[in-house]
């Protein structure tokens, strides 16, 4: 679990961000839908975490690759 500020407000909107780990059972089925321009599937090390929302997305995807026996 994580905690981080929303926005640039004063004071801060503060989020608790809290992590799962899933397998998907097919893949395969991945589809776009209205709320996603597009789907990827990554390994652990490959997941773009600059470009994710929040400041501490980095640091929790690094921590789970860590762990992680890389599927």
């Amino acid at each position: 679990m994580w905690i981080d500020r929303y926005g640039n407000q004063e004071p801060p909107e503060i989020t608790l961000n809290i992590y799962y780990v899933g397998r998907p059972h097919h893949p395969e089925r991945t589809h776009l839908s209205e709320e996603t321009v597009e789907v990827r599937w990554f390994g652990p090390k490959d997941i773009p975490v600059d470009t994710l929302a929040f400041a501490h997305a980095e640091e929790a995807i690094r921590s789970w690759a860590e762990g992680s026996d890389g599927d």
